[in-house]
């Protein structure tokens, strides 16, 4: 698996900002919709086989809290935090999907934005 901040990068290097932007949000949304529904198709068994079964019952016991849901969308702000298995542990809840795809695509955009930065200057 490649990490997000390098493909940011690099998109910002071949695309120029405002395309590599268009590109990766594009490309961070869809991921991020396939992610939520897989594991809202599959449930908790999907979720099981990626999480110890501990991890996965102290993060269930938290899954209806509006709070929690604030927390981890709060984590996608902050980078290498493997997004992919919060879009998964979301999806397995009882969270809605637009509010979660909405919200954690705007939370993730000051990153993406200083990842085009730096590979759109690089390129320069």
């Amino acid at each position: 698996m490649i990490p997000g901040e390098v493909t940011q990068l690099a998109g910002g290097f071949i695309f120029s900002f405002w395309d590599g932007l268009a590109l990766t949000s594009m490309r961070i949304a869809l991921s991020s919709a396939i992610d939520f529904w897989l594991s809202s198709v599959l449930g908790s068994r999907f979720l099981m086989a990626i999480l110890k079964t501990d991890q996965y019952e102290k993060l269930r016991k938290f899954s209806e809290d509006a709070q929690t849901f604030a927390g981890i969308i709060f984590l996608f702000v902050i980078p290498s935090i493997p997004k992919d298995l919060l879009c998964y542990f979301v999806g397995a809840s009882v969270q809605r999907f637009f509010p979660f795809l909405a919200a954690s695509t705007i939370a993730r955009m000051q990153g993406i934005l200083g990842n085009k930065l730096a590979g759109s200057a690089a390129y320069n």
